[in-house]
């Protein structure tokens, strides 16, 4: 819907070229920094209909460079897009996907041992998935941030955590490119099919969020 009305409201100032430039500045800068779910796909139509077509030619070469490649890192971890294929080792150097757990939900749990924030979610969400995997029928893939992997495997020892641990330094992508990890932690829950269905929600948010997909009252 914003991005039907952002079209409209371009179209109506295409006629004065200083309204043209601010509405399609202020739409790009609007919904590249919005904190809602799933509004990062206003800014993506923004860029690849407006910026990369030549449409914006007040913007310095460089700029739009970064800005196209914001854009399609963007694009392809939008809301309803099928989640980019994972390969990592486990703490026994077996490869694993992010495709192989065969449930309804997959929870992508992007963490850091180092992560003050991760420390503290880590507990809730081991609670969550002890109390509720079956139920709802969910399990986490697991991605470690950190590089240094005894690190990572005696954190997973002490503090047992129970779901699918994958790290290191072997992937068969930039993971953290692809998906677009600035911090730590981040979430994706892809449903059965791999489509990414929310991202970047909370941990204490995920049981609610489940719970309401199942009946059907959210819909991308």
């Amino acid at each position: 819907t914003i991005i039907k009305y952002s079209d409209l409201l371009i179209q109506k100032a295409e006629n004065n070229p200083e309204m043209f430039k601010y509405i399609v500045w202020y739409l790009s800068s609007r919904f590249e920094r919005s904190k809602y779910l799933g509004q990062d796909a206003v800014f993506v139509h923004i860029i690849k209909n407006y910026y990369a077509k030549g449409r914006c030619p007040w913007v310095d070469e460089t700029v739009l460079e970064n800005m196209v490649r914001r854009a399609d890192i963007l694009d392809k971890v939008l809301i309803g897009k099928t989640a980019p294929f994972l390969v990592m080792q486990d703490t026994a150097e077996k490869f694993h996907s992010n495709y192989e757990l065969n449930v309804d939900y997959t929870i992508m749990w992007f963490w850091d041992t180092d992560c003050g924030h991760c420390k503290t979610a880590t507990p809730l969400l081991k609670e969550f998935y002890n109390r509720a995997k079956d139920s709802l029928n969910f399990d986490i893939y697991a991605i470690c941030l950190t590089s240094d992997t005894v690190k990572w495997k005696n954190y997973i020892k002490t503090n047992h955590l129970p779901w699918l641990n994958v790290g290191g330094n072997k992937a068969n992508i930039d993971f953290r490119e692809v998906y677009d990890i600035k911090s730590s932690p981040r979430i994706y829950v892809l449903d059965k099919d791999k489509t990414i269905i929310v991202k970047n929600i909370g941990v204490e948010e995920l049981e609610n969020f489940i719970i309401n997909h199942k009946k059907g009252l959210i819909k991308f």
